[in-house]
């Protein structure tokens, strides 16, 4: 019987960013339209930001910046990064220019930047913003993008610290979502990660947001998550663990983490997070009391198991580099 382990760490970094495609989050501009949108989420009882995604894949963008409003009112998704709800007005943006209604997006896109949007890259090269470039009010909101970044930056105490983790992330993600893994490349970037967050650690403590930023904290999360040393992945945690309640690191990045440690001790995972490819099909490893598997994922922030379970065993299967 052939036995592979998978988690949601393999495509944390992807998992957690916010989206630059048309798919994404943004929030609620037209009053009017709320008690339409509310309608729609309670009859499916799905979650905003979904509905948001196959509106917007369906090309009903109206409806999508609609959606986008009221995911970032999800009490569901507030535990996630505090890019979360500036990333939903800027897709409102998007949406509401795709449906042709600018005055909408200028108020999103305004609203986005009053909330610390700070993706200049984005910003300046999304084609779904284009017909708003060319208007007086663009540079505006270029300024204001900058002064957010300009501010990210200044709060965080190890800038270069997070260049460098990012940089490093990038390489992580890249080996793992390649079409033919490259196991000896694959294994030499995760030992090298590992070799420097072990550093990083003893250097400056658990690297949380005030250290490195929302991104750097993940990527320094992702490290350790993929890390084969499984006893300093356990030593990790209480790490993790206080930096959560601290607000320094997420609720899914302490679930992910805690399921990892107990699966390889040997234990039953807590809140579904780590799969086994058994005989060609992912299965979920051993769930402790899974009637409450749902109420302990929404605790961390983490939607129904339902979900993530479909979306683990609908991913394809990397082949190795010297398969055929």
């Amino acid at each position: 019987m052939l036995t592979r382990r998978i988690g949601w760490g393999l495509f944390a970094f992807v998992l957690f960013a916010c989206p630059k495609t048309p798919l994404g989050y943004a929030q609620e501009l037209q009053q009017g339209s709320e008690n339409e949108t509310a309608v729609t989420i309670e009859q499916t009882n799905e979650r905003p930001w979904k509905l948001a995604e196959q509106a917007s894949q369906e090309k009903r963008y109206e409806d999508a910046a609609n959606l986008y409003a009221a995911a970032a009112r999800d009490p569901r998704e507030m535990k996630g990064t505090s890019s979360f709800v500036p990333t939903m007005w800027f897709n409102s943006a998007r949406a509401w220019n795709l449906a042709g209604k600018s005055d909408d997006a200028w108020l999103a896109l305004h609203e986005a930047m009053k909330r610390g949007y700070r993706k200049m890259e984005t910003l300046l090269n999304d084609p779904d913003l284009q017909s708003l470039r060319e208007d007086q009010r663009w540079r505006e909101v270029v300024e204001s993008c900058q002064k957010n970044e300009d501010a990210f930056l200044a709060a965080i105490q190890q800038p270069e610290l997070r260049t460098e983790m990012l940089k490093r992330m990038v390489e992580d993600q890249r080996v793992r979502t390649q079409a033919n893994l490259d196991h000896e490349e694959f294994a030499r970037v995760d030992a090298s990660n590992l070799a420097f967050i072990k550093q990083v650690i003893a250097e400056h403590g658990w690297p949380g947001k005030d250290l490195v930023g929302e991104d750097g904290a993940n990527a320094a999360w992702l490290f350790v998550q993929h890390s084969t040393d499984h006893e300093f992945q356990a030593n990790c945690l209480p790490l993790v663990r206080t930096a959560y309640q601290n607000g320094q690191n997420t609720g899914p990045q302490l679930a992910l983490l805690t399921d990892r440690v107990l699966m390889f001790q040997g234990k039953p995972q807590l809140y579904g997070s780590q799969f086994q490819l058994v005989d060609g099909q992912w299965k979920a490893y051993t769930i402790e009391e899974p009637e409450h598997l749902d109420r302990r994922r929404a605790e961390m922030g983490l939607g129904p198991f339902a979900e993530y379970e479909a979306q683990i065993r609908s991913m394809s299967i990397p082949k190795p580099a010297d398969s055929k």
